[in-house]
């Protein structure tokens, strides 16, 4: 399904189309057969629509839901409707659902903009939301040069009793945010919890939030975290109590075993239960791979005990296995707790990092401005090809991973170049994963000319030394 054709026209070329009606709302693709929506809810429902729903079970698939593609090709994972059914309820179980409507004096309230196309949108918010009862407002905006001002401008119309998105919205909303005093007026007018998830956030986002939250309503506000993939339905585990350390995963939702199971030197996140899917659609091989010996499936994230002497107090990220890699001495990297320790220590400055440095002698970056953010400290609404080579931006962003290399002077970590990106990761070539964030490899495989120069010592006012 298309909501305009001419606009996926681009997608739609790569796809064997033959025997599938494209589905769309105004102006139809071309070179495939076409369905309008108008054309569709025009047709009259007839009996056969009772009879199917008569033959739902809990093992009906209700949708085929595709993977990011973060790690690995994009498969398609079936959800059950049980499946789905069982996650909304394992959610809201550890919710105290009285306390939380008593405390908006009313409805849930909620305005997003995560992709029905994604499990984070399509379950964890649409199908949480539809169970709760409460009212969902489509944001047609998103985190994006271009669609972020059609964002806030539903953000300023609606205010939410609770909002949770991905890291890279929470980072786009913050510098907003601290700009625009009556955003963050409405924002926080009924707003009880937020949340996060989708990948890992760093510490300054949240603490820049907290700050703009006290400034408005005089008290912090609980920010959450959701944890799982869409082979989960999507939601694991989260953390459902007051908590002010981002990177955290929480404890498993009841119904769901978790194990922790030694991969190198580290614990792979692993688990098994009704929100699990039975596999992936004509995949058997993946699917089989998917799952260990005792039919838990595996997430393929490193976890550790936030205090291993009380593990009711949860689980931390620690990185995902795939994207580990190794520098020329053998010192093992792990990209996705070195990405948020760099993106957090610059403070703003940056919105996302590609870790590099496979088989190389240190780690260098590619950086990605936070253009807002830039725009306000150098005083002009500069274009992103400026603002890379504005030498006030050089200076925080070397600065930031000045403090970055203080905290982590080791090998792993230490970072000794970057070069700032003047093109913004690109969706439809694949550097942006749904949930927001950028698909390490991808990137790297299409910007393989910058990596090569940070190893050359290149110099020139994007590449900056640490």
């Amino acid at each position: 399904m298309s909501r305009d054709g001419a606009e996926y026209q681009r997608g739609l070329d790569g796809l064997d189309l033959a025997g599938r009606p494209v589905i769309h709302a105004r102006n139809a693709p071309e070179r495939c057969e076409t369905v309008s929506l108008d054309a569709m809810m025009e047709t009259q429902a007839t009996s056969a629509v009772d009879l199917a729903y008569d033959r739902l079970t809990s093992q009906t698939v209700a949708k085929l839901m595709m993977t990011s593609g973060s790690t690995g090709e994009p498969k398609a994972v079936i959800n059950t409707h049980g499946q789905i059914a069982a996650n909304a309820k394992m959610i809201r179980s550890v919710w105290d659902v009285e306390r939380l409507e008593a405390l908006s004096q009313g409805p849930q309230v909620m305005v997003n903009f995560l992709p029905w196309s994604h499990t984070y949108g399509a379950n964890a918010i649409l199908h949480s939301m539809t169970d709760w009862g409460g009212t969902l407002y489509i944001d047609w905006g998103a985190p994006t040069p271009a669609r972020l001002p059609e964002m806030l401008r539903n953000m300023r119309e609606v205010s939410p009793t609770q909002h949770t998105t991905v890291p890279a919205a929470w980072a786009a909303l913050a510098t907003e945010l601290e700009q625009d005093p009556a955003l963050a007026k409405t924002f926080f007018k009924h707003l009880f919890v937020m949340a996060y998830g989708g990948a890992s956030m760093g510490q300054d986002i949240y603490e820049r939030i907290q700050k703009v939250a006290v400034a408005t309503t005089g008290e912090r506000i609980s920010l959450s975290a959701g944890y799982g993939a869409t082979e989960t339905a999507p939601t694991a585990s989260n953390v459902h109590w007051p908590n002010d350390t981002m990177g955290l995963i929480g404890l498993p939702l009841p119904g769901c075993e978790m194990k922790l199971a030694p991969v190198g030197e580290k614990f792979e996140c692993r688990v098994r239960g009704p929100l699990v899917t039975q596999g992936y659609y004509r995949m058997p091989e993946k699917t089989a791979e998917a799952f260990d010996e005792e039919g838990y499936y595996k997430l393929g994230d490193a976890v550790k005990f936030v205090d291993p002497d009380h593990p009711e107090k949860g689980l931390a990220f620690d990185g995902r296995i795939a994207e580990e890699f190794k520098l020329a001495n053998g010192t093992w990297v792990s990209a996705g707790t070195v990405r948020v320790q760099v993106v957090s220590a610059v403070d703003g400055a940056l919105s996302d990092a590609v870790i590099c440095g496979l088989n190389k002698d240190y780690i260098t970056i590619l950086g990605f401005l936070n253009e807002g953010w830039c725009q306000r400290h150098v005083g002009e609404a500069l274009p992103l090809e400026d603002l890379v080579r504005h030498p006030r931006v050089a200076e925080a962003v070397r600065e930031g991973l000045a403090r970055h290399n203080a905290r982590h002077p080791n090998a792993a970590a230490r970072v000794r170049r970057v070069c700032l990106q003047d093109v913004p990761p690109r969706a439809d070539a694949g550097e942006i994963t749904e949930k927001g964030y950028i698909n390490q490899s991808k990137a790297q495989e299409l910007r393989a000319g910058d990596i090569d120069a940070l190893y050359e010592d290149v110099s020139g006012p994007r590449f900056l030394d640490c």
